[in-house]
């Protein structure tokens, strides 16, 4: 999939899991290889895989909100490029707490 394609799909997941939860357990299916990969710099902090998973997940309503705010203004970036830095701005939050 190039980039061309890989915004377009994205785009269509996020359109998706706006209006649905099936659309957005489908979002949430995609973007975990996105978060395993981005918990497991974050492992022997205090905290296992899942509780970084689920700190990292804590956020995509957040994310879709505002990235669905951002295509409306026409900033044209894939959603997991956004979503990466709110996963890792969940992760940093929850280990402040431990």
């Amino acid at each position: 999939m190039n980039s061309e394609e890989k915004f377009m799909y994205e785009k269509q997941l996020v359109s998706e899991a706006i209006k649905s939860a099936e659309g957005e357990k489908r979002l949430i299916d995609y973007m975990t290889p996105y978060v395993n990969r981005i918990a497991y710099k974050y492992l022997e902090r205090g905290l296992d895989q899942e509780e970084l998973k689920a700190a990292a997940f804590s956020n995509i309503h957040h994310a879709l909100v505002v990235y669905n705010h951002s295509l409306n203004e026409g900033k044209d970036y894939p959603f997991s490029t956004y979503f990466a830095w709110w996963a890792r701005q969940g992760i940093t939050a929850r280990l402040k707490d431990i």
